[in-house]
């Protein structure tokens, strides 16, 4: 059996070694290799002539790439319509099972494919297409419509769907198909002896030392609203708190330091960069609390592993995120007021209360969200698509 996975994701092609930031090799060889024979990943391809540093290799055995190249999916769209379709046309009639991402307008493109040619298609609903392209800029503002009805289209006519909200996505844009709910985030059970050691730091709070704080996204995207968070970080500094927030993600982080700059916070902040798996872990070990600013989400994986770490967590109101952090932590997106208000709340005890709260929801939501979960779902998929032929 050949699957096709399809995804808008940029890889970085170099001596034929694709390099990605967030679909990593794991993805193929524990969620899709073990039920097919090979799997082809079509994504857009961008050539580089240096080795790109701080990204993760996507290739593994029985994977292949197809790779479109565009830097903008959607100008290459209109600009190279037959190529682009005929290069989808080509895998789809390859595959026994088409998988796509959404939100994405490959996502459409692939699901006419497997319709017009019977192939059957999973989807993978990792977001809504409403809250991405409004908040994403200008441009997206208008396509935000289109986008949101062409997502709706795309996952009520799959034959399969993986949500990774419990409720969220689901309301928005249901399925007719067979579904699961299973977030795509992986995270660590957490142990007795790093709840211990969570609460000796808890025990050691104090608001005389700085505060450490941290935050997980791309730093060269507004919607991720790490500058909310910088301008509380200056109001409570004038009313003598202390605050070491760590920056950690890739981009061009120039928009985001000028702020720092013009706030006058330049000894608090540290923009990191990109960090493997293990160095996310080590920063939020030393994290006091989390802080998810973003405007626009599914259900993000940062989070929950800053609860599987014991950090007190605090973000906005958007996506999934009510159904993992506590409505008392929740502010409003762009609400610095709201930012402010919880981050002057925090004493050692409540640090302690939420670091145990956090710590067994994560080993809730890991047990629910396991590996044989999405196995009982995926071999049900197989025996499907068998049968269909």
């Amino acid at each position: 059996m050949k699957f096709l996975f399809a995804h808008s994701s940029k890889m970085l092609c170099y001596e034929n070694l694709h390099y990605t930031t967030n679909l990593s090799a794991n993805i193929w060889q524990t969620r899709y290799l073990p039920y097919c024979d090979s799997l082809t990943v079509m994504c857009r391809e961008i050539p580089v002539s240096e080795k790109p540093v701080g990204k993760m290799i996507a290739d593994c055995p029985n994977v292949s790439f197809s790779g479109i190249r565009a830097n903008n999916l959607y100008v290459a769209y209109f600009k190279k319509h037959k190529q682009i379709f005929e290069t989808i046309r080509q895998n789809v009639l390859e595959c026994d099972l088409a998988i796509v991402r959404v939100p994405y307008l490959f996502s459409w493109i692939v699901l006419q494919m497997c319709k017009k040619y019977n192939k059957p298609c999973l989807v993978e609903v990792v977001g809504c297409a409403w809250d991405v392209f409004r908040t994403h800029s200008k441009r997206g503002a208008l396509l935000a419509p289109v986008t949101t009805l062409i997502m709706r289209k795309t996952v009520r006519n799959a034959d399969f769907a993986i949500y990774v909200t419990k409720s969220f996505l689901q309301k928005r844009y249901p399925c007719k198909g067979k579904t699961l709910v299973c977030s795509d985030a992986k995270i660590e059970l957490p142990t007795e002896a790093l709840l211990n050691a969570r609460l000796k730091q808890c025990e050691a709070f104090a608001q005389k030392k700085p505060i450490a704080l941290a935050t997980v996204g791309a730093v060269n995207v507004a919607y991720k609203g790490q500058e909310y968070v910088l301008h509380a970080i200056a109001r409570l500094k004038q009313e003598g708190f202390l605050f070491r927030y760590q920056i950690i993600g890739g981009g061009d982080p120039r928009r985001l330091q000028q702020i720092v700059k013009e706030l006058g916070i330049d000894d608090m902040v540290e923009f990191t960069g990109n960090l493997t798996h293990e160095q996310v872990f080590a920063a939020l070990d030393e994290t006091d609390i989390y802080v998810h600013p973003s405007l626009t989400e599914g259900l993000p994986r940062s989070v929950l592993e800053a609860e599987s770490r014991g950090c007190a967590v605090i973000g906005t109101d958007v996506g999934g995120m009510p159904e993992i952090i506590p409505p008392e932590n929740l502010f409003v997106k762009k609400d610095v007021d709201g930012i402010v208000r919880l981050l002057r709340g925090y004493t050692a005890e409540k640090l302690a209360q939420e670091a145990k709260r956090n710590m067994a929801f994560a080993a809730d939501f890991a047990e629910k969200n396991s590996e044989e979960v999405r196995a009982a779902f995926m071999k049900k998929v197989c025996a499907a698509v068998r049968e269909r032929g």
